[in-house]
């Protein structure tokens, strides 16, 4: 029911990181568990994301909940300075190739310590562009750790200069997903389309059911393994594992066999909820900050 009508509301907009519609559904699934845990911190956090909204905002990521978008859409002006914040790309060498290296032009890692370091700032009661642009974009990169091409490169005999996190990485699927990271942002194409903002009541509705299903299926409690782990680093090194386990175990150039979609799916299902609880915890371990 949901993915005809995500067709039928929306137009393509392919872009890095979890495409539009799951950067949502991450927010969505914090955006709760912050109403339920620590609705003070909440509304902060809201109150930051404001700051740029309407206008400096083209008027499609006003709430919370859209914002998740906003460092993405930005790419459509040109301003594309900030693209390797979306990314910590730790080489996957199995064919064990000399030349591999990590490059640094300023990584997802680094960005969020920045970001963090913005919104925890001594001065940043006297910077809401500033913290605007910082919680905007935490939001964002949170969700895209937690796809594991975003976190992963591949370097082999086939790719000896790396593939890009799958984006070199040639698949047939259909006209749209051609390439592996694009089948894993767009959710094993269940979110391939994505939804026009600003979101309409039937577009809200979507994102809540979606993210109520996500939650449902992997509650917090489910969890607390993982959650218990604040370290960005861990995360990381956990899904590039789950990049090396899953999303590499398919043959260049070939179509997805159902049992890879499936797998594909309940991996990131897992990693859409655990996504949304680790941005609500550090949305609250900020808010703590800035009221001792």
């Amino acid at each position: 029911m949901w993915v005809e009508l995500l067709l039928s509301l929306s137009v393509c907009l392919p872009v890095q990181g979890w495409w539009c519609t799951g950067h949502m559904l991450v927010a969505q699934i914090a955006q709760t568990d912050l109403q339920t845990d620590s609705p003070e911190a909440f509304a902060w956090a809201s109150s930051l994301v404001e700051e740029l909204s309407g206008p400096l905002s083209h008027n499609i990521s006003n709430s919370f909940v859209e914002s998740a978008c906003w460092a993405d859409d930005i790419k459509a002006y040109s301003l594309v300075a900030m693209n390797d914040w979306h990314f910590y790309a730790k080489p996957y060498n199995p064919d064990g190739l000399i030349n591999v290296m990590e490059q640094f032009n300023g990584d997802a890692l680094w960005a969020i310590d920045q970001l963090v370091g913005t919104l925890a700032g001594v001065n940043r009661a006297d910077a809401p562009l500033e913290t605007s642009f910082a919680m905007r974009y935490l939001i964002h990169i949170i969700g895209d750790m937690h796809q594991p091409l975003h976190v992963t490169e591949m370097w082999n005999e086939q790719f000896p200069t790396g593939d890009w996190g799958g984006v070199f990485f040639p698949i047939e699927f259909d006209s749209i997903v051609r390439e592996l990271h694009a089948l894993w942002d767009s959710c094993m194409s269940r979110y391939e389309v994505n939804l026009q903002r600003p979101l309409n009541s039937t577009g809200w509705e979507i994102v809540e059911t979606e993210a109520a299903a996500l939650t449902q299926l992997y509650p917090k409690s489910s969890l607390s393994k993982e959650l218990s782990d604040p370290s960005t680093s861990d995360w990381a090194l956990a899904n590039y594992r789950l990049a090396v386990t899953y999303s590499y175990n398919i043959t260049v150039g070939s179509r997805p066999t159902q049992d890879y979609l499936e797998a594909g799916w309940t991996v990131i299902q897992k990693q859409l909820a655990l996504a949304g609880y680790r941005l609500s915890a550090l949305i609250q371990q900020l808010h703590i900050q800035t009221i001792i």
